[in-house]
């Protein structure tokens, strides 16, 4: 049972709450599904543009992970619709997309659109990872300096395209800079081989241009970008300059690399995630299964050093979930934020008008801070269960509530003071309307024999709590029972009298 229990005292109650233990889908946070994962037929081909796993639980996010070619094969002309067919299908549902955009790759010539090299951007062939590069016979294009004029201003184009239809969408949970070094993640050692010098000024320039265009949605950048050098003493400039411009860090070695932990940048980790988001992805599951190399005990460790908000789902979706629906659920309690409700003490008689309080104890029990700028609503229903008032409590901030190891949260109290109803909403006597209906006859049957009219009538209602837009619209999932479907908890009854 959700109530705990419920408690009397000086004309208050106070109800106590258990967390339910479901996965919960909220903005800035959860699973990731692959639509496209560098290539257009995994991980989503096998799923009608409708079908939105809603059965997957915690998922919130669709990632088209893409080539600038995909978007742009010819100059101007862009394949929006191979975004859109599957995107609008998740959004209407209230799913969240991200985007990585990039220009180069080793399995096919033109990550970046030909026609960019036709232009007089300058590129060389390679095999990934060969000592004999350039290989004229390569199976992969790179461009041959990533601050090219030809090639930064055809991809100033491109991005200021991109950044007309998503930049600022509510929709949008991150944009990825990800427009230099193999696959997107910033690295060149299995290509070029740059100097990390050479990659710091590379990264700058890049960061500039997308910041130039995506001013307000989420941008993120991979780890790799600083190298693949990992442990204590070691730092991270060009990851520092990125986090200071409020990019979040994206990190995709997760049972990548053959070592204890099995994974490269947890300590960066710690750069970003108390004020910006971070994305983790591991190997390719069945892969990595097959290899030996999935440690299903190392998954949720990761998400606990990582402070991580977001997790891969790096396969075939409905294969990923059958095989490892217990792992997720585990997971799901602690990956990026998960506000509780621990208690509320509410009055049971409020005056209508009156200023009234009502007391609430959260906790945060995920590894993330909430940084979505939410407040906390408190509703009135009727026996009917129509909604007869809203209050929003813009002083709650859920950032507030720290992310701890588990069980270690500690409880924060927070004191909502609002007002149910308006007692007297107009005085009726000398004003002009009233005056005139009276006089012509046509006053309605409500105003007669009065002066004031209340907004709410005295009765009992039900008393729900939210949190969300300022305006009381519900955005964030709690883990209590006894929600209306559409985000509203049902806490008790409240009289309200005159």
């Amino acid at each position: 049972m959700l109530i705990c229990s419920a408690v009397i005292e000086s004309g208050a109650r106070t109800i106590s709450f258990t967390d339910n233990g479901k996965g919960l889908k909220n903005p800035g946070m959860g699973w990731v599904h692959y639509v496209y994962g560098n290539r257009l037929w995994a991980y989503g081909a096998d799923l009608k543009t409708s079908d939105t796993l809603d059965e997957f639980p915690g998922l919130t996010t669709v990632y088209f992970k893409m080539y600038w070619s995909d978007l742009e094969p010819e100059e101007g002309v862009f394949r929006w619709d191979i975004v859109d067919s599957y995107a609008s299908q998740w959004t209407a549902k209230g799913y969240r997309i991200a985007f990585r955009i990039a220009c180069c790759d080793h399995r096919q010539l033109y990550g970046t659109p030909k026609w960019v090299y036709d232009a007089g951007a300058k590129g060389y062939r390679f095999n990934a990872w060969a000592k004999d590069n350039p290989n004229p016979a390569g199976r992969g294009m790179e461009p041959l300096d990533y601050s090219d004029p030809v090639f930064l201003a055809k991809l100033e184009n491109f991005v200021r395209a991109f950044a007309r239809r998503y930049d600022g969408r509510e929709e949008v949970a991150w944009v990825e800079i990800s427009s230099f070094g193999l696959w997107g993640e910033g690295h060149t050692v299995g290509t070029s081989r740059l100097s990390q010098e050479k990659i710091n000024e590379i990264a700058k320039v890049h960061i500039a241009l997308w910041k130039r265009h995506f001013t307000r949605s989420q941008l993120c950048i991979s780890d790799d970008v600083a190298g693949f050098n990992h442990g204590p003493g070691v730092t991270y400039p060009i990851m520092e300059y990125a986090r200071d411009a409020g990019i979040a860090m994206r990190d995709d070695s997760i049972f990548c690399v053959r070592r204890d932990p099995p994974w490269m940048h947890d300590d960066m980790a710690q750069l970003f995630w108390p004020t910006l988001p971070v994305i983790i992805e591991h190997e390719h599951w069945a892969i990595a299964k097959a290899g030996g190399h999935w440690k299903p005990e190392y998954l949720l460790r990761c998400v606990e050093d990582y402070h991580a908000s977001f997790m891969s789902v790096h396969w075939f979706p409905r294969e990923y979930l059958s095989d490892n629906r217990a792992l997720i659920d585990q997971i799901n309690l602690r990956l990026g934020y998960r506000l509780m409700p621990r208690s509320v003490t509410y009055p049971e008689q409020v005056r209508i008008g009156e200023r009234c309080e009502i007391k609430t104890e959260w906790v945060n029990t995920g590894v993330a801070p909430c940084r979505e700028n939410v407040a906390l609503a408190w509703t009135l229903r009727d026996a009917t269960g129509d909604i007869r008032w809203v209050c929003s409590d813009e002083m709650f901030d859920p950032a507030t509530l720290k992310a701890a190891s588990p069980g270690k949260a500690e409880p924060q109290i927070h004191l909502s003071k609002v007002f149910f109803g308006n007692a007297a909403c107009f005085p009726i006597e000398g004003d002009w309307l009233y005056s005139s209906m009276k006089k012509l006859n046509v006053l309605p049957d409500f105003l007669k024999d009065t002066n004031r009219v209340p907004t709410l009538e005295p009765g009992i209602y039900t008393l729900w709590l939210s949190v969300g837009r300022y305006d009381g619209t519900p955005l964030i999932a709690l883990p209590i029972d006894h929600d209306d479907g559409g985000r509203r908890y049902q806490i008790g009854e409240i009289e309200a009298l005159r």
